[in-house]
């Protein structure tokens, strides 16, 4: 009899490994929704909503059971992509910051000795 229940992921891997259970894959990690989520994250102003701890919870289950995934090499190679695009668009971020908090300084200073 299969019974669908949740639990903590560390529980999961551990009874996975004893061939107790079958861990069922989020939907988030699915080729469809990754690639739904990188065309997002590319085209939006802002960085897209996405499960808070979508790298360490896709390692922990990579690390454990890859093989009882479906296109795993596509499903990681998309979430390096999305990694990718998500710091880029930080890092553009921050140094746009950095450089409006410059001038900003800039002018500071100017008010000062003028």
């Amino acid at each position: 009899m299969d019974v669908n229940v949740q639990v903590p992921l560390w529980f999961a891997i551990s009874l996975q490994k004893q061939r107790k259970c079958k861990i069922i894959i989020p939907d988030w990690l699915s080729v469809e929704y990754l690639e739904n989520k990188l065309r997002e994250e590319k085209t939006a102003p802002n960085l897209q909503e996405i499960h808070f701890h979508y790298i360490e919870i896709a390692q922990l289950i990579f690390e454990n059971i890859e093989e009882d995934i479906e296109q795993s090499s596509l499903i990681k190679s998309l979430l390096q992509d999305l990694e990718n695009v998500r710091m880029d668009r930080l890092k553009l971020g921050l140094a746009a910051l950095a450089e409006k908090i410059r001038d900003e300084k800039i002018n500071a200073i100017k008010v000062w000795y003028l």
